[in-house]
């Protein structure tokens, strides 16, 4: 896409000017995949991709979708996607609850100007709504600045940033004792318990894969806590997704078995030069083995001997992710009210 006028951005490239930028209604998220899988891939965010949000919408969105493209003035390049949905008369953004970042889905030296863009659309929004409440937005933005909103939740979004660094690297910048649990523990099942390590590969086999995820799931966390990712319209929603990311080459769902049994699950995808951790599950018979631990060890290695430039752990704060990150860029949960965004009231 070629460049908009505008100042030097921070890191190279051009700051697009927000204000020559077109709001165009999205009617269909079928007839915009085209740009915005283009902007997902200059964005490198596994949750802006097409793929991601159709799937989300079609099987667990509901309401009425207040989507936007933003396009350079004068009928040039969609330069941004403004992925909203309205129920009631609040407005979330698409891939809420499931999602880890969300957004506007744009390059990243176009995020302040798609802020300002959303502000736009809001304030523009012809249908009743009363409430914005953008969950899990990244946390390095100024949004109550771009959105005349306020902050009203900070999560953790631990990341080991690789920088180049192979396994061995990464592991001289642990502990001793860490070095050393993670190869006795690794030893110790091989040895003694018989494990093999299984990575899905083909479509035959995802579904009996997704169900031994499920399975695992539900069996580490009871299906009171489970079934948001273990729900009947969650199962759709991933089995479809993950079908897509199979193909696509992003799929990670690995499957650590010991004497035949499966003991824990991982699935995790590869997009935009990240893995990203997005669920897993383990026997709670197990926990002893620490099974949980010596695959997430497993899952980092073969990330960082790929050459991703990250490993993401997405939101929440756990001792486990905290293991091995070293960094935490942050998501926050972000509410406007329909006067803060500009936008007449009802009846107005």
């Amino acid at each position: 896409m070629p460049s908009s006028p505008g100042r030097d951005a921070p890191g190279g490239g051009r700051r697009r000017v927000e204000a020559t930028w077109e709001l165009e209604p999205v009617t269909s998220l079928a007839a915009v995949r085209g740009p915005w899988s283009a902007l997902a891939e200059r964005g490198a965010n596994l949750f802006s991709t097409w793929e991601w949000t159709d799937s989300w919408w079609r099987h667990v969105g509901r309401g009425q979708l207040a989507a936007a493209t933003c396009r350079h003035g004068g009928g040039g390049d969609v330069v941004a996607g403004l992925p909203l949905f309205l129920v009631g008369n609040r407005l979330s953004l698409l891939g809420t609850g499931a999602s880890d970042e969300l957004g506007p889905v744009c390059a990243p030296v176009d995020r302040p100007a798609a802020g300002g863009a959303l502000r736009r659309h809001l304030g523009h929004l012809p249908m009743p709504w009363d409430t914005f409440v953008g969950e899990d937005m990244p946390a390095d933005l100024a949004w109550e600045e771009l959105l005349r909103g306020r902050v009203t939740r900070r999560r953790a979004s631990p990341v080991l940033r690789a920088d180049g660094m192979s396994w061995q690297d990464f592991l001289s910048t642990r502990s001793a004792n860490f070095r050393a649990q993670v190869r006795a523990r690794q030893r110790r099942l091989w040895r003694d318990h018989g494990a093999v390590l299984h990575e899905t590969e083909d479509l035959t086999a995802l579904e009996r894969d997704l169900e031994t995820l499920f399975h695992l799931h539900v069996a580490r966390w009871g299906w009171a806590r489970a079934q948001r990712f273990a729900g009947r319209r969650a199962r759709a929603f991933m089995g479809e997704f993950a079908a897509l990311a199979l193909q696509r080459g992003w799929l990670r769902l690995r499957i650590l078995r010991l004497e035949g049994r499966p003991a824990a699950a991982m699935l995790n995808f590869r997009f935009g030069g990240s893995e990203w951790f997005y669920q897993g599950g383990r026997d709670p018979a197990l926990d002893r083995l620490s099974v949980g631990f010596v695959l997430q060890a497993l899952a980092v290695q073969a990330a960082l001997d790929d050459g991703v430039h990250s490993y993401r752990f997405l939101r929440g704060d756990e001792i486990y992710k905290r293991r091995f990150a070293n960094h935490d860029v942050g998501v926050v949960t972000v509410r406007v009210e329909r006067q803060m965004a500009g936008a007449p009231t009802a009846g107005t």
